[in-house]
């Protein structure tokens, strides 16, 4: 927060507007906690190069750190090293909203999901299917709108031929959405079940980290 705000004194109005367009002042406050969290490591470890994972949407945010970032202040006060970006494309939410939120639980999948949300979330995940079974294997889906066979592509399934598979069946009306459903299902639970014991694991050790910390 101290470094936001003094990212903040040395911004100017006119340089918010031309980056982030015309907004209430919460909005600017905003931004400048971002910018805070992509500098941050330069303090704690000196200047150095960072390289910040963000989507196309938080581009504003990498124009701001650099404008700031090359200010005569804060290269003279801390040194600040150019922070790098890579841009990472946007999973469209479950739900068939464009993207997935925290705001809205019901478009995305967490790392704490239990099976009971993980069912839910799963069968109620937006689809490229038709209104009725007899449209759907008349006419086939449409796997390029379909939030189940974004699962499969970008998460779950790495084999390029299941994948071929999957749309090729899904386009012909040969695969259900509610079978395919039910599949990918069977596969994100047995994910997580590995996953929750690699955590629980980790947690352990995290304790013990904290713990010789204390005592130490």
């Amino acid at each position: 927060m101290q470094l936001g705000s003094l990212l903040s004194s040395h911004a100017t109005y006119n340089m918010m507007k031309a980056i982030y367009g015309e907004h209430r002042i919460g909005v600017y406050n905003a931004a400048f906690i971002q910018v805070a969290d992509i500098l941050l490591p330069q303090l704690v470890n000196g200047p150095i190069p960072t390289v910040t994972p963000i989507g196309a949407d938080q581009a504003p945010h990498a124009r701001l750190s650099h404008d700031l970032a090359r200010k005569k202040f804060f290269q003279e006060t801390y040194g600040f090293i150019m922070p790098g970006f890579t841009f990472h494309k946007l999973i469209q939410g479950l739900d068939g909203s464009d993207k997935m939120a925290k705001r809205n639980p019901m478009s995305v999948l967490t790392l704490v999901e239990t099976k009971k949300t993980i069912k839910r979330k799963i069968m109620k995940t937006f689809t490229g299917g038709q209104i009725t079974l007899e449209e759907q294997r008349e006419l086939g889906g449409q796997p390029e709108i379909c939030r189940v066979f974004d699962l499969y592509y970008n998460f779950f399934e790495s084999d390029d031929k299941k994948i071929e598979e999957i749309e090729r069946t899904c386009r012909k009306g040969e695969l259900l959405c509610g079978v395919d459903k039910k599949n990918l299902l069977g596969i994100i639970q047995e994910f997580m079940e590995v996953h929750e014991k690699k955590r629980q694991d980790a947690l352990e050790k995290a304790r013990e980290v904290v713990l010789e910390r204390i005592e130490g």
